[in-house]
């Protein structure tokens, strides 16, 4: 049976979405517990590594909540989902809370106690795991820095590499590299927090030279719609710009366009040491409509499998 760590939580403004799809891949595996057992490893928003029943408590709270259609029903688990969360910060919960940590060594492969209340030694380590599956939404875990931790540990984890995931989260270096690879992209600019702090008028004259309103703000590293706006003059686009330094360090800019964005999601099973993909891939996909500056997702409207050809691609890492 092999042992599967289900990270989720961590330290970014995604945290409930985290552990709302941390709910739903423990669904799945719990189907499957006669191959995987899955060992869940909540990451609180002040960095605490948590397991125990008190974490399999708050996916199953979440989970019901979001599944039941009787309406107080449904507002009382919610209720109790925050009250978990808060708990979880608290280093409690409702039941049995342990924390724990991976460290960076490869000999050990597996969860150690807190050093500061067991000490690091050999004879602390948990039960090994035989793979990690980060679902971590955001900065502290989707742009590549559980990913580095996984590459130290020598653990092999689903999802893409450092590289990857640090160049998939930030939007101005994924915008580089598409041009680099002479994609088509809208135009854009961007700046850091500290310039925008120093000269704010010298940027937004910047920015104006650049582009045209109405203009799209977007924290550079942030989810697809966290702390998003439109401006169509200076006095807005000052606005949306404090609102979106509320998440990035940096931000990105771009003109008001109209299109319809394909956005796929593959699943695929990464092992450092061998370098390679084992394990199967699978996709889903979901359309992101723009319109005037404004953006919704619909959730699957269109999943489409992927076909042999470009299977065998992604497994040959091409």
């Amino acid at each position: 049976m092999k042992r599967v760590g289900l990270i989720f939580g961590s330290r970014t403004v995604e945290h409930e979405i985290s552990v709302t799809t941390a709910s739903k891949v423990y669904e799945v595996l719990r189907q499957v517990q006669a191959d995987y057992e899955p060992v869940l490893l909540y990451i609180n928003k002040s960095g605490a590594w948590l397991c125990g029943k008190a974490v399999s408590r708050l996916l199953t709270v979440e989970a019901e909540g979001r599944t039941c259609e009787d309406l107080p029903r449904r507002k009382s688990l919610q209720q109790s989902f925050k009250q978990e969360l808060e708990r979880l910060e608290r280093g409690t919960g409702s039941g049995e809370v342990e924390q724990l940590f991976l460290p960076p060594d490869p000999s050990l492969r597996g969860l150690c106690g807190n050093p500061a209340r067991a000490g690091w030694f050999r004879r602390q380590l948990q039960a090994r795991l035989d793979i990690a599956f980060p679902v971590v939404h955001g900065t502290h875990g989707e742009d590549g820095t559980l990913q580095g931790l996984f590459e130290l540990a020598d653990l092999p984890y689903v999802g893409p590499g450092v590289a990857a995931s640090a160049a998939g989260m930030d939007k101005i270096l994924s915008k580089l590299l598409f041009r680099g690879a002479g994609l088509p992209t809208v135009e854009a600019t961007w700046f850091t927090r500290r310039q925008w702090l120093a000269d704010e008028t010298a940027v937004c004259a910047r920015v104006e030279s650049a582009l045209a309103y109405p203009v799209v703000v977007k924290p550079a590293v942030a989810g697809s719609s966290v702390g998003i706006g439109r401006a169509t003059s200076r006095p807005e686009l000052s606005q949306v710009v404090r609102q979106a330094m509320q998440f990035s360090a940096s931000g990105r800019w771009r003109t008001g366009w109209r299109c319809s964005v394909p956005s796929w999601g593959i699943t695929t099973c990464w092992s450092p040491s061998a370098r390679s993909c084992w394990g199967r891939a699978g996709s889903s996909a979901s359309r992101t409509s723009i319109s005037g500056g404004r953006s919704g997702r619909r959730r699957r409207t269109w999943p489409r499998a992927i076909s042999p050809p470009a299977s065998r691609r992604i497994w040959r890492g091409r």
